[in-house]
């Protein structure tokens, strides 16, 4: 159960890449890590992680995920984050296919040089934190028709959250 978490619409599903992986959409402005508990996260990006995977068009599918870091709050809870790579890591190390923070401030790229030190150089090949220019990447991975426009794509409305009336569409991938 991750209610709290759920409700900030931190994470959603974003249909999929080019090659039929299974994208998902992290909103950083929205969330609020004071709202609820590092379990509770835990289980939110656990179920988040192992719903994408299913949703994948094959058994190879690996997850791609975008990071919009455009007004994020730097009241963050460094024992979620820490539990977001142990999470990443340790448990679907070869299930990332890309992760892209766009929109990164300085702040957000000198903290993922120091957390690149925990990570094994093949996980490190597929993040990309980009401040601007990242619509290029997008295109080639993903396909701009499937980025909202405020990330620089031609999708004029966002992807919905996952709410308790949509839950089975999201787990069919057809949300």
């Amino acid at each position: 159960d991750f209610e709290t978490a759920n409700s900030q619409q931190l994470w959603r599903f974003m249909g999929f890449a080019k090659n039929g992986w299974p994208v998902l959409l992290v909103r950083s402005r929205l969330w609020n890590p004071r709202e609820y508990s590092v379990d509770e996260y835990a289980r939110m990006v656990a179920f988040f992680l192992e719903t994408n995977i299913k949703r994948g068009k094959d058994k190879n599918a690996r997850n791609v995920i975008i990071f919009d870091m455009k007004q994020t709050s730097y009241l963050v809870d460094y024992g979620m984050i820490r539990q977001l790579m142990i999470l990443t890591t340790r448990y679907y190390p070869e299930r990332l296919g890309l992760a892209v923070a766009v929109n990164a401030d300085i702040l957000t790229y000198t903290l993922y040089q120091f957390a690149r030190t925990f990570i094994d150089e093949k996980t490190d090949e597929k993040v990309h934190i980009l401040r601007t220019n990242y619509q290029d990447l997008l295109q080639e991975h993903i396909g701009l028709e499937n980025i909202a426009q405020d990330l620089g794509g031609t999708r004029e409305t966002d992807w919905p959250h996952l709410t308790a009336e949509n839950q089975q569409e999201y787990l069919e991938g057809t949300k």
